[in-house]
């Protein structure tokens, strides 16, 4: 079932209602043919809509969609998590734009390329092809994205949102951060504002809070949620939601999104024995760490992992990573925190090795830990060295 969202010469733009969007990496939008996409991508009734600029989005929309098509995968969704994109926040669109150039002719500005992505990528999220992980809709920059999204999703319901931040003297960036918040969520579940659940913003609010991303504003999002009907009669506030029912560990690890089931199953058992004797922040801590430093670092650079015995290279590589940051202005800059996040790393296979004598159920698990004891010392006697 889909929703006609606007009729331009008798040709209807559609878009993925709740009943169409499914869960994985398959639904109808994203199995659509490039002639297809791009073609809806022209008749987009947001970010212009005169011949011109309309063209110059179908144009966007095929170069990503070519560039894509470099990557293994049955639909768009595939290639998009086969690309390594996900990692890349900001940065995503550089090897478009590389792509691009060089296969352009006759040759355009770096600037044209880099336009003709932007304009690409904010076609496929506005038509449901892609749907990006939270933590990258956090760190790309898609302003006109944030709203168009508004646009085409329920504007009436938006507009009742503005109204409502108004009356009660939000300030404009309070109104226009809750909004965001909402557009990406639309954008990451595939789903109208008006399917959003709880669940979903409480979801949302764990990746900000494992990714170290500002909330500002998060409260106010859920609310205007409430005060609009979106949520059910009697949903509590966003504070007494969270403090006055913690979330179960398998809802914290599986905001997350993990592609391998296995390991998110044993990692769910893990943190289950652990969390034992530990208060919820302390929960929510190494949860970020061996969830998200860790297990799906591995699936973002290395797609279709599906063991925790790490090939040498594979470790190396991680643990690189794992001693520099990866957002925003100090990408790249020495990690406070890493030797943490190694040691929690090292534990954790240290304690099913050794729950494994006990417990023959853990046996299949036991495996070479990635980090050594002298990579933790070291790590704690250098500052910004290559980790050994």
């Amino acid at each position: 079932m889909t929703t006609t969202i606007a009729t331009l010469a008798n040709e209807a733009v559609v878009l993925p209602t709740p009943s169409s969007a499914t869960s994985g990496d398959w639904w109808e939008e994203t199995g659509l043919s490039r002639d297809e996409i791009t073609q809806r991508a022209y008749r987009l009734p947001v970010g212009g809509r005169t011949p011109g600029r309309s063209a110059l989005r179908r144009m966007g929309t095929d170069r990503l969609l070519r560039w894509l098509e470099l990557w293994p995968g049955h639909s768009w969704q595939q290639r998009w998590l086969a690309s390594g994109s996900e990692d890349q926040g900001g940065a995503w669109a550089e090897p478009v734009i590389r792509f691009i150039l060089d296969s352009t002719s006759p040759t355009i500005t770096a600037k044209s390329a880099r336009r003709s992505a932007q304009l690409g990528m904010n076609a496929l999220l506005c038509l449901g092809v892609v749907r990006p992980g939270y933590a990258w809709l956090c760190r790309a920059r898609l302003h006109d994205t944030n709203e168009h999204i508004r646009q085409l999703s329920e504007p009436a319901l938006f507009e009742a949102m503005v109204e409502l931040c108004q009356r009660a003297g939000h300030r404009p960036r309070q109104q226009v951060d809750a909004l965001i918040h909402l557009s990406r969520i639309i954008m990451h579940t595939g789903r109208g504002p008006r399917q959003i659940t709880p669940a979903d913003l409480t979801d949302y609010h764990s990746v900000l809070l494992a990714t170290r991303k500002q909330s500002n504003s998060f409260e106010l999002a859920w609310d205007l949620l409430r005060q609009t009907g979106v949520f059910p009669d009697g949903t509590p506030g966003f504070r007494q939601t969270r403090y006055g029912g913690q979330r179960s560990i398998a809802q914290l690890v599986d905001a997350h999104e993990l592609s391998c089931r296995p390991v998110r199953d044993v990692l769910v058992r893990y943190l289950t024995e652990r969390s034992a004797g530990m208060d919820y922040s302390s929960v929510l801590n190494l949860v970020g760490k061996l969830v998200g430093g860790f297990w799906k670092d591995l699936e973002i650079h290395h797609p279709g992992i599906h063991s925790l015995r790490l090939p040498p290279e594979i470790a190396e590589a991680w643990k690189q990573r794992a001693g520099l940051k990866r957002d925003g202005r100090e990408a790249g800059q020495p990690r406070r925190e890493r030797y943490q996040l190694l040691f929690a790393v090292r534990t954790f296979y240290l304690d099913i090795a050794q729950w494994a004598v006990e417990d023959p159920s853990w046996v299949a698990w036991v495996a070479p830990s990635p980090v050594r004891t002298g990579t933790c010392a070291a790590c704690r006697s250098t500052s910004g060295a290559a980790l050994p």
